[in-house]
């Protein structure tokens, strides 16, 4: 058993390794062979399945069906992605791709953010600094979004139409409010879901396992302690949607960094299986700014956090929170002499309660009440006295009571983010880079 527990953590990590270092693969495939059983696995965005062992010296028809299955097998069957592809390497011996959105190709220059990446399952956000065919700079995000999140753009466009609804007691008011917020938010060039081959989009479940229903299929229990990610900007763990898988397999290697089972343990009891439907989408910004954690000039992050408080007075009036403040998602664009904030993929709007119960935010600039998932401050409303005889009177009435004397509370309402949490995450990124920035 221990050398079967040995040889799984080794397979899936290297499945790991290969989706967190490769942004030109898709999914990955793996096989383990104990003793006379064969058994073939998978890992994608979504999930992560095994197939049922086989005995390989009695069925060898299904030794040669999957090895040649392998063998010919397509590229994109093999889960590479065409629509990304090695183009050289830099000075610095880094890999750069050219990498497509709507047939327009854009060449990467260097890598902004891959860390959620290192997590076999979640979005795998990936983020270059890129030059189109013009060699104007942009900005490209790519990132496995799940089915029931509206694309960055969208979001994007929602908040600009609510911002002019909002404020449209007059032409003039909603044409103020609108330049506010689209002066201080990055700007969509243009995005893609995308495809397979130009057929399909790209999908974890309908493409990547052909429709195959994996709430059906019974758990790989897999058991891991959950460990702290070093980096300040990253949305991680529980704490994140785009994470909230990382716990399935996690364990910071000790010597590459990237996330490693930690045991396996077989137990095949029908529980829920770690599963989101996610599809394949893509985002190009116009504008290449620095994040407050790189810039160094303290008087041009406080020109930032001004631009962007006076940004989100406006999207707070319309109804939105961002949702996920942090140093890593403003920015100072030098060439405007402005604040811009970026990532809007966990904006939503405060009415609008999402099935899933999941927090979003980078722990280091959570709200405290956003990080307890619990409303933590109430109002303070004066109860009125008590007539001091009240409970006898009661006694007289309606006899003893079968419960203590005494003020039942009422249940906590259910928690939701509010304007006040993304203003506290705003605080926590000024007391950060005063106390740690150089």
């Amino acid at each position: 058993m221990e050398d079967s527990e040995n040889d799984i953590i080794k397979l899936l990590w290297n499945m790991s390794r290969i989706l967190a270092l490769d942004p030109c693969r898709r999914f990955t495939l793996g096989f383990t062979i104990e003793d006379r059983w064969f058994r073939l696995w998978i890992l994608n965005r979504g999930t992560l399945l095994r197939a049922q062992a086989f005995d390989f010296i009695e069925d060898q028809r299904s030794l040669v069906t999957v090895l040649l299955s392998f063998a010919l097998s397509s590229a994109e069957n093999m889960g590479w992605d065409p629509t990304i592809t090695f183009s050289h390497r830099d000075s610095d011996n880094r890999r750069q791709c050219n990498i497509i959105v709507n047939e327009r190709v854009y060449k990467t220059v260097t890598t902004l953010s891959d860390y959620s990446a290192d997590n076999p399952l979640g979005r795998a956000t990936r983020v270059w600094k890129v030059q189109d065919a013009q060699g104007n700079t942009r900005v490209l995000k790519d990132l496995w979004l799940e089915h029931d999140r509206l694309e960055e753009h969208k979001i994007y466009e929602n908040i600009i139409q609510d911002v002019e609804n909002s404020n449209s007691a007059t032409p003039e008011s909603k044409a103020k409010a609108r330049k506010v917020v689209v002066d201080r938010l990055l700007t969509p060039l243009e995005h893609c879901r995308v495809k397979v081959s130009g057929i399909a989009d790209d999908d974890t479940n309908l493409v990547i396992l052909r429709g195959y229903d994996v709430n059906k299929a019974r758990t790989v229990a897999l058991m891991s302690t959950s460990q702290p990610n070093p980096r300040n900007k990253q949305s991680f763990g529980f704490s994140s949607p785009d994470d909230q898988g990382a716990e399935f397999i996690t364990q910071a290697s000790q010597d590459s960094g990237l996330q490693v089972p930690q045991r396996v343990v077989h137990n095949l009891q029908e529980t829920e299986i770690p599963n989101d439907q996610r599809y394949h989408y893509r985002i190009v910004f116009q504008e290449y700014a620095t994040t407050i954690y790189d810039e160094r000039n303290l008087a041009n992050i406080l020109k930032a956090i001004a631009d962007v408080l006076l940004a989100l007075r406006w999207i707070h009036s319309a109804g939105w929170v961002h949702r996920d403040i942090s140093d890593g998602n403003l920015y100072y664009y030098k060439e405007r002499n402005i604040g811009l904030i970026g990532d809007l993929e966990y904006a939503k709007k405060v009415e609008v309660q999402s099935h899933r119960n999941v927090r979003a935010g980078t722990p280091h600039f959570m709200a405290s009440e956003a990080i307890s998932d619990a409303y933590l401050f109430f109002p303070i409303t004066p109860t009125p006295p008590r007539d001091p005889l009240h409970f006898v009177r009661s006694y007289k009435r309606h006899g003893p009571r079968d419960t203590p004397l005494g003020v039942v509370k009422p249940a906590p309402p259910p928690f939701n983010h509010n304007a006040l949490h993304d203003i506290e995450s705003v605080w926590w990124v000024l007391v950060y880079t005063i106390l740690f920035n150089e």
